[in-house]
C-alpha cells in the first residue's frame, strides 16, 4: 500500500533522474524520519502525529489483550483449584482421575460444573453434559 507507492516512486526517481538508489533511499529515510524541531509542512506534521498515534493506540490494544487474558488464566485458575478442592472434599479420594480436566478447563465449563457439585450424587453427575 503506502510502502508500494513508496517504492514505485523510489524506482521511478532512480529511472528518470540521475539520482542513485541510495541517494533516493537517504533522502526518504531523511524527510519520512525527521527529528524534532525539523521544520515541517503541515501535511508532513499530520503524517508524523498520525504515525505516533497508531502506534500507541496499537501498543495500549496490545497491552489491554495481554492484561485481559492474564486475568482471564487468573480466573480459571482459581476456579480451578476450587472445584477441585470441592470435588476432594464431596467425594474423598475421586478427584484425582479429573484434576487434569479441570485444569485444563475453560471459565464457563468450570462455572458449570461448580454449579453442579452441590447436587450431583456421583462425580461423574458434576462433569455429565
Amino acid at each position: 500500500m503506502a510502502a508500494d507507492a513508496l517504492d514505485e516512486i523510489g524506482w521511478y526517481l532512480v529511472d528518470t533522474s540521475d539520482l542513485t538508489e541510495d541517494q533516493v533511499r537517504m533522502a526518504f529515510h531523511k524527510h519520512l524520519d525527521q527529528p524534532e524541531n525539523t521544520p515541517m509542512t503541515t501535511g508532513q506534521r499530520i503524517r508524523l502525529e498520525s504515525r505516533r498515534l497508531g502506534r500507541e493506540e496499537g501498543r495500549a490494544e496490545g497491552e489491554a489483550k495481554g492484561e485481559a487474558k492474564g486475568e482471564a488464566k487468573g480466573e480459571a485458575k482459581a476456579k480451578a483449584q476450587t472445584l477441585l478442592r470441592l470435588l476432594q472434599r464431596r467425594f474423598p479420594g475421586t478427584s484425582l482421575p479429573f484434576a487434569q480436566i479441570v485444569q485444563a478447563a475453560a471459565v464457563p465449563d468450570l462455572d458449570r460444573w461448580l454449579d453442579r457439585i452441590l447436587d450431583a450424587t456421583t462425580i461423574a453427575d458434576v462433569f455429565a453434559d
